[in-house]
This record gives C-alpha cells, structure tokens and sequence, in this order.
C-alpha cells in the first residue's frame, strides 16, 4: 500500500472509507464516495495524472478492449492531462474496435475543453443550471462550438 501511495503522490484532507485510513494512512486524498445496497462502501480516491499510474490505467484498458470487447468508456470526471486522454484515443481507435467515449463534465465544460477532442459526447448531469440563457444552453449543455455533442441525464 504505501508503494502505491507513492506511485499515485497524492495528499489530502479527504480521508475516504476505513479500509483506506487503514491500508494508505497518509499521502493519498480520498474522491468520491457512497454507500452500496448491502452497507458496502465505494470509495475513490483522487490520482497524480502525472504519474506512472496512469501507465497502468491504459494498459487495463487496453485489456478490457482486446480480451472482453469493451467498445467504450464512460468518465464521471477526469482529471487526466491531454497528453494521456490523447493516448487512450488512440488505443481505443485500433482498426479492431468499435469505441464511443462519453464524458459526464457535472456542468464544467470550460475545465475540460482541452479533453474534448478525444471524446464522442458529453453528458451532463449534476451542476447544470437549466433555467439559464441560450448563451448558457449552446456553450455548457449542447457543446456544439466544442466540436461535440451534449446529451442531459436525469429527469431535471
């Protein structure tokens, strides 16, 4: 554990569930968090997107895609630089694979325009203010000036 505390070179105030606090004690920072049916915890924790982790994190998808069939991704957030959402595209672009990336950017988009590129939808859910101007509705739910398509979620 303290290995990969390392590799992900975080720190926080976040402290995220017990097995956390038990298993990494200090330098990570815990993400999102909930509680599953059946009392069990889901919990993240936030990554250097600097780090050789993230090696890892394409090296399983590229698995997931050649030995399962996985023919896209879905990201509630991301905080991974261009560099490696550039790579990812790529992997998931092989003449082999069908893929569809879509991105939840929780009513951000101006956060993430550089990762724009790299994915076939945004989907937008919490954060969003739909009693907003057209300027709002045409920049931070449609996405179309990014070169993309937004979709809403939910029954707001």
């Amino acid at each position: 554990a303290r290995q990969i505390r390392r590799k992900l070179g975080q720190g926080g105030d976040l402290k995220g569930n017990e097995w956390l606090i038990e298993h990494l004690v200090t330098g990570y920072e815990g993400a999102w968090y909930t509680n599953n049916p059946g009392g069990e915890e889901d919990a993240a924790i936030f990554d250097n997107v600097t780090s050789r982790f993230l090696n890892y994190y394409i090296s399983g998808q590229k698995y997931l895609y050649d030995q399962i069939g996985l023919n896209g991704l879905y990201y509630d957030g991301f905080n991974g630089e261009r560099k490696v959402q550039k790579r990812i595209r790529k992997m998931s672009e092989s003449p082999s694979i069908d893929s569809t990336v879509r991105f939840d950017i929780h009513g951000r988009p101006f956060e993430y325009t550089e990762l724009l590129p790299f994915i076939d939808s945004m989907w937008t859910a919490e954060g969003i203010d739909f009693t907003r101007n057209a300027a709002y509705w045409l920049i931070s739910i449609s996405a179309l000036p990014f070169g993309s398509f937004g979709e809403m979620l939910g029954g707001d």
